[in-house]
């Protein structure tokens, strides 16, 4: 018996990230994944265990990578970072055929029957509060905040943190730029940051 032919997990991993994240788990089948892949079904079981522990790895490379990119940019802090961080968003969310996001899609999917992707996606939502949290926190430091002196940042950061997923779910049902900048700046004058040009 033939071994399974080596191959980069990390690009792998990537591919398999990008096809869940445009299909969802349901959609992609072994197959596609194989040509996906560009791997045999057996190096997919051998090193995955099966495509329900490819797509939790999937999980955890879009939590390392892409997300990465653009919460990452929030560790600045300040209210300018939160107000770039939701043009990036939209600007992002505004092409033809959004992508949404892969954890968003991830907790609407397959969250509600799977341990392992809940953890994952509720890990995901936590981090992108901590990270409103640390830069609304800055943002009160440097006295750059109309309104968060009477509301409690840790609320503000949730009240962020759903918008963000509110604006990523819209986008994908095809709400046009205009009104998620609307939205983003409801969320935004919530918290006493100056809304977005």
């Amino acid at each position: 018996m033939s071994r399974p032919k080596e191959f980069d997990q990390t690009s792998a991993l990537d591919r398999a990230m990008e096809l869940f994240w445009a299909q969802g788990y349901e959609a992609t089948s072994l197959a596609d994944l194989e040509r996906h892949l560009g791997i045999g079904r057996q190096s997919i079981y051998d090193t995955y265990g099966n495509k329900l522990g490819l797509y939790r790895k999937a999980l955890d490379r879009y939590s390392r990578v892409p997300v990465t990119n653009l919460l990452g940019r929030l560790d600045a802090g300040g209210a300018q970072a939160i107000r770039s961080f939701f043009e990036r968003l939209i600007a992002y969310q505004s092409c033809p055929r959004p992508p949404a996001c892969f954890m968003v899609n991830s907790a609407i999917e397959l969250a509600p029957r799977d341990h392992g992707v809940r953890l994952r996606v509720n890990e995901h939502f936590r981090r992108l509060e901590a990270d409103f949290l640390a830069a609304l926190t800055q943002a009160r430091s440097d006295r750059d905040l109309s309104g968060l002196g009477t509301t409690d940042p840790r609320a503000a950061a949730r009240l962020l943190t759903c918008a963000t997923l509110g604006l990523l779910v819209a986008a994908k049902g095809g709400v046009p730029p205009g009104l998620l900048r609307q939205t983003a700046n409801a969320a935004l004058m919530g918290v006493g940051i100056p809304i977005l040009d």
